[in-house]
């Protein structure tokens, strides 16, 4: 007999492959499931700091959208214009003019979809845009009667316009004559925002 004759592979070498097969079979299974959960808990974690990041961001521009509206209503020689275009006789073409010219500086500068002035009895008295509605609808005439109460500038949720369902939001500026024993209402500046400005 050839001593150099080939024998089969024993039983123990045929087991010992399999079982080192089958080791780094799952070995890679759990690498596979490790790193499966580290991305996973990556993403979730990338994910939550730009929900965060968003929401400061929406939480600045509100404070500052609502800012706008303050300075206006701490502006006596504008409401003290607006007054006087409010009351036709005593308005003059130069200083109706100037005021128009007022309210467009601000839409334009600081990119509102449009400015109205809005007078005690809730009458759209002026659109920049020309609407043409005359009546606000609820959730403005809610958000003035707050802004009077409070004597501050407020701004309300999105909601669609009642119209043209548009989605915006809206400033909310009280405007009031006199000091605190002689004050008078003389009406609103509504400010209106597109939230596709920012937001979107």
């Amino acid at each position: 007999m050839d001593q150099f004759e080939k024998r089969p592979p024993s039983r123990w070498f045929l087991l010992t492959f399999l079982l080192i097969f089958a080791v780094l079979g799952f070995s890679g299974y759990l690498y596979y499931q490790n790193e499966s959960k580290n991305q996973l808990k990556h993403v979730s974690e990338q994910l939550r700091s730009i929900s965060e990041l968003k929401s400061q961001q929406i939480i600045e521009w509100r404070q500052s959208r609502i800012a706008d509206g303050q300075v206006l209503a701490e502006n006596p020689q504008l409401i003290a214009a607006v007054d006087d275009a409010f009351q036709a006789k005593t308005a003059s073409a130069t200083s109706t003019k100037r005021l128009l010219q007022h309210l467009q500086s601000i839409k334009d500068n600081y990119h509102y979809q449009d400015v109205l002035l809005i007078d005690n009895d809730g009458k759209i008295r002026l659109s920049l845009s020309g609407r043409q509605e005359t009546i606000l609808n609820d959730t403005i005439f809610l958000a003035q009667e707050v802004a009077f109460s409070t004597g501050r500038a407020n701004m309300t949720d999105l909601h669609p316009h009642p119209n043209f369902g548009l989605v915006h939001a809206d400033v909310v500026v009280p405007l009031i004559l006199g000091d605190d024993g002689k004050k008078r209402r003389v009406g609103s500046i509504l400010l209106q925002i597109d939230p596709n400005t920012f937001l979107f």
